[in-house]
């Protein structure tokens, strides 16, 4: 439905997005904001170091959103989503999407390491895997987030044998960790206090 090309350019104080859909209509609409309080999110306060935080930080954003098939351009010209205030709820409903997201793999991770430890341990102990956490990281070695997750594991194991045993004792231990884990690990990227998530 969106077309992929995206133009962003900046000056000293305002960056500009030209972006492209193939249609911006009563349905399309929601989408395309959300798309947008997204991507500004991100350009507003860029995590990196270097000629990002140069072109990007706290600059003004102006979006025009180019219709394809109506052949028009709207401006998107907020403010509202630059303030602190506002930028922390919508960093912590974004964590919340990022988790409820996540948390749909849970069974299937817990699945695979069960898996693996009862079905491969002799053949991976030959390959010299010190645990099946080990393994399942290198399975995901492009999620960063679950890489990290199975090494966190691993090493927890390695701390405390009977811990990671109570972990993966159940589905339901092994899914309150690994909530637990990714919760810790959005609050992190996403730059937040401890004291803005004090109602979850």
């Amino acid at each position: 439905m969106f077309s992929k090309f995206e133009f962003i350019g900046n000056n000293d104080d305002t960056i500009f997005i030209l972006h492209l859909v193939t249609d911006y209509s009563k349905i399309s609409y929601w989408d395309v904001q959300i798309e947008l309080l997204l991507k500004r999110f991100l350009l507003f306060d860029p995590n990196d170091k270097g000629t990002d935080i140069k072109k990007f930080f706290n600059k003004k954003i102006k979006v025009y959103v180019i219709s394809l098939k109506q052949k028009t351009h709207h401006l998107i010209d907020w403010d509202w989503d630059s303030l602190p205030d506002n930028r922390k709820v919508i960093a912590i409903e974004i964590k919340k999407a990022i988790i409820a997201h996540l948390m749909t793999y849970s069974k299937q991770l817990y699945t695979l390491v069960t898996f693996i430890k009862e079905h491969k341990k002799d053949e991976l102990k030959d390959k010299n895997y010190p645990s099946p956490y080990v393994y399942a990281s290198e399975l995901y070695k492009d999620t960063e987030c679950i890489r990290f997750f199975f090494k966190e594991l691993h090493n927890l194991h390695k701390k405390d044998i009977n811990e990671g045993r109570r972990i993966l004792s159940s589905y339901e231990s092994f899914s309150d960790y690994y909530h637990d884990s990714m919760d810790d690990l959005c609050h992190d990227f996403l730059m937040l206090d401890e004291s803005d998530d004090l109602w979850d």
